[in-house]
């Protein structure tokens, strides 16, 4: 052997032991971190499903391919949370975004398509519809694979293609609420007056963080709501870094159109929910997330429902809210539509008046709880979900 061959050997012998200790230390780290099980479990899936491309993510993000580290244990523990594209359609950043429950539970955007999402009809791309590829290709169907694992391993090779030419791109964002003025609130003090006073049954919570313009547009949507139902809204602001909010969140207050809870510190969504639902232990609650903009009687037929016997719960329909969004299920619908939210909600109101469908889970963003269930089973948990928080946006 010559000294260039043995020279050639040596080398390629310390670069496969530095590529292999660089990969037992971060195994190492991500073991020490985690649930090893689930870890590993995820790792296997991630591996067997095809759909994270080695060389493609080494090509695509450089600072991994000048690393001794696993490419896929790397977007497993933290590329997909950076939003890096695991194989050229599979849009991790896109998923998270669309799916703000996928992004709040912290589950790598790819296992949870994998596990839950590609069931639930999710899309894993825009212009990439998974329904769409089942129907323009019956075969597919008719085999049980999943859209996407078949466009990678096979579909790409066949030409087919996975989107509806020129669909994607081309749809325009809903219109964002916007914080009404100084003289709105004004007059919705004067005007409240006038109303028609009755005991009060029950509570709209709003847990208040940050968002000048989401906040004061779900407030005003609230105070400005044509239902007959007497209620009390009920605002925790919980240690927001917003100052002007918080003032203006005082003044709403002060002329008498809402009752303000102030936590001295953060306590999350579960314990400030918590705080408030204790405040009027006989009143039934509605919980509100403070990016939701309500219409017409909303109150009135949220509690129609829930004063049906042996209902706990009850969640409307939203834009984006999991198993109850509308037009798409599971997934965040940030399109415009072809009608304003305010004459979806009376679409809404007439053609499902007195309808209901029993759910396995109710929804945060706005849910109504009946008293009597609190009293049977309790508040939420604060040590298991003590600092859970969900936003929403919804009709």
């Amino acid at each position: 052997m010559s000294l260039l061959d043995f020279s050639a050997i040596r080398a390629s012998w310390s670069l496969n032991l530095r590529l292999l200790k660089g990969h037992l230390q971060i195994w190492l780290e991500a073991l020490a971190r985690g649930d090893r099980v689930s870890i590993v479990r995820d790792y296997l899936l991630l591996y067997r499903s095809g759909l994270f491309d080695e060389r493609w993510y080494r090509g695509q993000y450089p600072d991994v391919a000048g690393r001794y580290v696993d490419p896929l244990l790397h977007y497993l523990l933290s590329g997909g949370q950076e939003g890096r594209k695991p194989d050229p359609v599979f849009d991790s950043r896109w998923y998270l975004s669309r799916n703000r429950d996928v992004a709040a539970s912290g589950m790598n955007p790819l296992v949870h398509y994998l596990r839950h999402g590609a069931a639930e009809g999710r899309d894993p791309a825009p212009g990439f519809s998974a329904r769409d590829y089942l129907a323009h290709y019956p075969d597919v169907a008719a085999a049980g694979m999943e859209p996407l694992q078949h466009y990678l391993r096979f579909g790409r090779e066949e030409g087919r293609r996975f989107g509806t030419p020129g669909k994607a791109g081309k749809w325009r964002p809903a219109a964002k609420p916007r914080a009404p003025g100084d003289d709105a609130w004004t007059e919705l003090a004067q005007s409240r007056k006038n109303r028609p006073q009755g005991a009060i049954s029950v509570d709209v919570i709003v847990p208040v963080y940050r968002g000048w313009h989401d906040t004061l547009a779900c407030l005003h949507s609230v105070l400005s709501s044509t239902g007959k139902t007497p209620h009390e809204i009920v605002v925790v602001d919980d240690a927001s870094p917003e100052p002007r909010l918080t003032r203006k969140l005082r003044e709403l207050r002060d002329l008498g159109l809402i009752t303000l809870l102030e936590n001295e510190t953060n306590l999350g969504f579960v314990r400030s929910c918590n705080r408030a639902m204790n405040l009027h232990p006989s009143r039934d609650v509605v919980l509100l997330n403070s990016d939701t903009v309500v219409y017409g009687d909303w109150l009135d037929r949220l509690l129609a429902h829930g004063k049906a016997p042996r209902v706990g719960t009850v969640t409307p329909f939203s834009t984006n809210a999991t198993i109850c969004s509308y037009p798409v299920s599971n997934g965040d619908n940030p399109e415009r539509l072809e009608l304003g939210y305010a004459a979806l909600d009376r679409i809404f109101a007439s053609v499902n008046r007195g309808q209901s469908v029993e759910i396995p889970t109710g929804v945060g963003f706005c849910m109504f709880i009946a008293r009597e269930l609190l009293n049977e089973i309790g508040m939420f948990d604060e040590l298991a979900f003590g600092r859970t928080g969900r936003h929403h946006q919804a009709l």
